[in-house]
């Protein structure tokens, strides 16, 4: 037996094959399909236009109990990253230290950057990608600099995740 839970925004319904081969669950909101949950392989396909997948229990919109295991679907963004950035953070203060403390003369420094993320559209898969190179000698505040470029390309990667979702398809 099957048990779903939805909130306010989310409806689920279970479907299963006469022949028994096919188990799923199709989700959807009032503004439309958003993807089914096939049973037999635990497997989400998504349709929509947002992210939208296994999530952890906190951040679940629908919670799914099937043979004795709860499954969680709900908005996929960066809601572990921000939870860790504190620890990245500070592991990234030590590395900037250690490597300031190590004395260069004439150091030329070279970040480069290159985040990508998936967008979905129309149920298909489209990759938006930044890649930013900075190049700087004898650079003073090696962290700030990291900062601002990381800043930078992530801007350039929702400009281009905005383009990709823009365009005709």
């Amino acid at each position: 037996m099957v048990k779903i839970e939805c909130n306010e925004t989310f409806q689920a319904r279970e479907w299963q094959s006469k022949t028994g081969d096919k188990h799923n669950i199709y989700v959807k909101t009032d503004e439309g399909e958003v993807g089914w949950l096939d049973l037999a392989t635990a497997k989400f396909h998504n349709k929509a236009d947002f992210n939208f997948g296994f999530v952890d229990k906190p951040n679940a919109q629908i919670i799914i109990e099937a043979n004795k295991r709860k499954l969680y679907l709900g908005y996929l963004d960066n809601d572990k990253a921000s939870e860790l950035m504190e620890s990245y953070q500070e592991k990234l203060r030590e590395a900037v230290g250690n490597l300031g403390s190590m004395k260069f003369d004439g150091m030329d420094l070279e970040i480069n950057i290159g985040p990508s993320k998936e967008i979905r559209k129309n149920g298909k898969s489209l990759w938006a990608k930044a890649n930013l190179t900075v190049k700087v000698s004898n650079p003073e505040d090696i962290e700030g600099l990291y900062h601002s470029v990381s800043d930078l390309a992530a801007v350039m990667l929702d400009i281009e995740a905005e383009r990709l979702l823009n365009r005709q398809s």
